[in-house]
């Protein structure tokens, strides 16, 4: 055989694998399929002497080939690892070496990476998989990559690998990928973690004109919420991340949004000025955009409004609770 296999490990470049094998660069190029990167773990040919490995299409010949790779005919026919016969016709899709060989400008990789260091890469082995904005689902949920899709790994924490993604640099859980062996280990662990998202977030702009609990001005009314006034059209965001259950023209609230977070809470954001931002189903992350502050209602639900506001009802495990006991105002 005419090449050898060698897997990559750490640090390895092309560069010193020709050096180490006696070889110029050039040889390794052209005697593999190279991608964007060095996979550590991937599987690559070392020619034993310096040359490319050619396939052969349809209809070509030896004289072709020669020409292509400036050399002569006849070293390709005679190289014994090639086993050719003079006049043997070479059947597509036919490996033969070529000993010497100059490489062609179409056969250089677009990217230079003689150089260019092993990297660690992972293949995703579930589809849909989750990204965050930090080792943990604690963070931001920034996206989904599919399955079979290959990330660079920068970095590791605990059962969690920093990867780079479409939009900088995001986390994957361990269990979502598939790794060679070894190329977990080849990362650092990091212990400085990028901080936490907001657990809670002030809903919106605008002054407390009703706060939760019995109301002055109408005795026996009981205001299972808080109302922040301001004018039409002010942007109304989540209160905590979690998932929309309802999105719409609500029962008494005119146009709403009801979401269903972790540790048993739930929000109503009500009198919205029109259909909200958010659908049924949808995640979404606290701080998020979810509607504008209106003033409509359902009065056949037992709603009113007097002005542009939000009302806002929370509640632990069906009770409502004043959302002033996790909520400070602006922040």
């Amino acid at each position: 055989m005419f090449v050898v296999q060698y897997v990559l490990q750490p640090h390895d470049t092309l560069r010193r694998l020709a050096t180490r094998y006696g070889l110029h660069v050039e040889s390794l190029i052209g005697s593999n399929r190279l991608g964007e990167y060095l996979a550590i773990g991937d599987s690559i040919r070392i020619p034993r002497v310096d040359g490319v490995v050619h396939t052969v299409v349809v209809d070509e010949t030896l004289n072709h080939i020669a020409q292509l790779y400036l050399v002569d005919w006849a070293m390709i026919l005679t190289y014994p690892a090639n086993n050719l016969d003079r006049g043997q016709a070479l059947q597509e899709g036919q490996e033969i070496f070529i000993p010497y060989a100059q490489l062609p400008a179409d056969r250089r990789p677009q990217v230079d990476l003689a150089d260019a260091a092993a990297v660690p890469l992972v293949v995703v082995q579930t589809d849909a998989a989750r990204l965050w904005s930090g080792p943990g689902d604690v963070y931001k949920r920034v996206g989904t990559v599919q399955q079979g899709e290959q990330l660079r790994v920068i970095a590791r924490h605990d059962a969690w690998l920093q990867v780079q993604g479409a939009a900088g640099d995001v986390w994957i859980e361990q269990k979502q990928i598939l790794a060679p062996a070894g190329v977990i280990d080849s990362v650092a662990e990091v212990t400085v973690l990028p901080p936490g998202p907001p657990t809670w977030v002030w809903p919106t702009i605008g002054s407390v004109s009703s706060p939760f609990g019995w109301r002055d001005f109408s005795v026996g009314t009981f205001h299972n919420g808080i109302d922040i006034a301001n004018s039409e059209g002010t942007p109304i965001y989540a209160i905590r991340r979690g998932t929309v259950t309802e999105a719409g023209w609500c029962s008494g609230f005119g146009y709403c949004v009801k979401m269903r977070h972790e540790g048993g809470f739930t929000s109503t954001y009500g009198h919205m000025m029109a259909q909200p931002n958010v659908a049924v189903g949808a995640w979404v992350e606290a701080g998020e955009l979810i509607g504008l502050m209106g003033t409509t209602y359902d009065l056949a639900g037992g709603g009113f409004s007097t002005g542009p506001h939000l009302h806002l009802t929370l509640k632990l495990d069906v009770q409502a609770v004043d959302p002033l006991r996790w909520l400070s105002p602006g922040k």
